[in-house]
């Protein structure tokens, strides 16, 4: 993935039914971008080394007054080492054990496709299961894929805990989580992204 070229940002709301209603921005006319959707709870406090929690039945995407979810700004960068993760803006990074959100881009459909479906491609940055992300790294942005080179599909891109906090093993671990999960946490919240 990749992005080369400047766009013109239109803020666009997209209604997910009794889900609630997600604010992203639309980039000339052509695609849609929604960034920092969750689809897990935080893995923080008593959760941290555990299996990712599903949203709860009924979850809704809003703001704190019941409006739209804001969808127009990238969400902290998964705690890791510092290597190339900058910001597109340049501003400096926010690092936060809370981030298990997606980024997701989507096509304008045509007048009258409104209901069109569309293929879904999951992306999932690389970095050795230690760094990256889907947000703030140059080149990791469907934008220009959709815009310029007319991909016809959904991009979800998948932030997962990397490092210590998504792949710490050990015995003590396993028994603290009955013997399960210990040492892939990371993966199991791709999965958990998966069936989102």
């Amino acid at each position: 993935m990749g992005n080369n070229i400047s766009y013109q940002e239109t803020p666009v709301e997209l209604s997910l039914g009794d889900r609630g209603t997600i604010r992203g921005l639309q980039l000339d006319k052509k695609s849609r971008r929604f960034t920092g959707v969750p689809y897990a709870l935080p893995p923080t406090g008593e959760h941290r080394w555990r299996k990712p929690r599903p949203l709860p039945a009924g979850y809704t995407y809003a703001d704190a007054n019941g409006g739209a979810y804001d969808a127009t700004k990238f969400q902290a960068v998964c705690p890791q080492k510092v290597w190339s993760v900058v910001k597109p803006d340049g501003g400096k990074n926010i690092y936060s054990e809370d981030c298990l959100f997606l980024n997701i881009w989507t096509p304008v459909p045509a007048e009258g496709e409104e209901n069109k479906k569309w293929p879904v491609q999951l992306w999932i940055h690389g970095g050795w299961f230690q760094t990256g992300d889907p947000s703030h790294e140059p080149g990791m942005d469907a934008t220009e894929l959709i815009t310029t080179g007319g991909l016809n599909s959904i991009v979800v891109a998948i932030r997962y805990r990397l490092n210590i906090f998504g792949f710490l093993a050990g015995d003590a671990l396993l028994n603290d989580n009955n013997g399960e999960a210990g040492g892939n946490f990371g993966l199991w919240d791709q999965r958990a992204a998966a069936e989102w």
